[in-house]
């Protein structure tokens, strides 16, 4: 097997375990909700470490807080 058969072969793989997470949910309609729904940030970012979020105890030089 050359390396480009195995990328395909996990490409696939890939493809068909993410598809397999989101499909089933598809045909569910959502429930009536009460307005009470949780509060989720999601933070996508490159080069980002644990230590350098606010949350976790960075100072920040910009806000003069350093």
């Amino acid at each position: 097997m050359d390396r480009r058969n195995v990328l395909r072969i996990i490409g696939e793989g890939v493809a068909y375990l993410s598809l397999s997470l989101v499909l089933p949910g598809a045909d569910e309609k959502p429930s009536a909700s009460n307005g009470n729904q949780p509060n989720i940030i999601v933070i996508l970012a490159d080069d980002r470490g644990w230590a350098d979020l606010g949350a976790q105890g960075v100072l920040s030089s910009v806000a003069g807080e350093a």
